[in-house]
């Protein structure tokens, strides 16, 4: 069986979460799969230019959604 890719993994965690800050969303990832801060923040970056992740500053700290017009 072919090792699931780490993006389907972070993708998928955050459906699970609905809304996480960074630190959180890294850690539950880190749960199953070993994922790296760099890999997890070129991942966001690339959820945002698609529009597929919105942001939101509570305290301070940022926490991410998926966009309702996300696949």
């Amino acid at each position: 069986m072919k090792p699931e890719p780490i993006e389907a993994v972070m993708w998928r965690t955050l459906k699970i979460l609905h809304r996480a800050d960074y630190d959180t969303w890294l850690a539950h990832i880190n749960m199953t799969h070993p994922c790296t801060r760099q890999r997890l923040t070129r991942y966001i970056h690339h959820l945002q230019v698609a529009d597929f992740v919105h942001t939101a500053d509570v305290g301070h700290h940022t926490t991410y959604r998926i966009a309702p017009q996300a696949p």
